[in-house]
């Protein structure tokens, strides 16, 4: 139990009720010194919302491009198969709605993650498969 100088144990309750406003009076001025903490990490979340959301779209972006350079050379070029990106692409999109915690309807939030992980890598995919080469055992070739 919290006392304050002065106070006995069998005063009126407008002591009582002076001691809670007391409590309140110091809490609220605390808030204001320091800032709303809960607005702060709403505003750290929207920051990192935005990353996510940017390098995710740079990363489909990425993966487009490494997937056409893909097609149009006979060796891979580059380090990482271009589906990799989309996979990477998923999960930074996944994490930065998360971020800003957007209402979806109760299946909303079951789909972003699947989808976007078959769909962004399948769009590589196809973007990245090369044509069927002629077939040159023909007799009109």
């Amino acid at each position: 139990m919290v006392s304050l100088a002065g106070h006995q144990p069998g005063a009126s309750g407008s002591t009582r009720i002076e001691t809670i406003r007391y409590k309140l009076r110091g809490q609220q001025l605390r808030g204001g010194i320091h800032g709303d903490s809960f607005m702060q990490d709403q505003e750290y979340a929207a920051y990192y919302g935005s990353a996510c959301l940017v390098l995710s779209v740079y990363l489909l972006i990425k993966g487009f491009s490494t997937a056409s350079r893909q097609r149009s050379v006979d060796r891979s070029p580059t380090l990482l198969p271009a589906y990799i990106y989309g996979v990477l692409a998923s999960v930074l999109l996944t994490v930065g709605l998360g971020f800003f915690r957007p209402s979806f309807p109760w299946w909303g939030y079951r789909l972003i993650f699947p989808g976007t992980t078959m769909l962004f890598p399948a769009i590589m995919y196809l973007i990245g498969s090369r044509p069927p080469k002629p077939d040159l055992d023909r007799a009109d070739a």
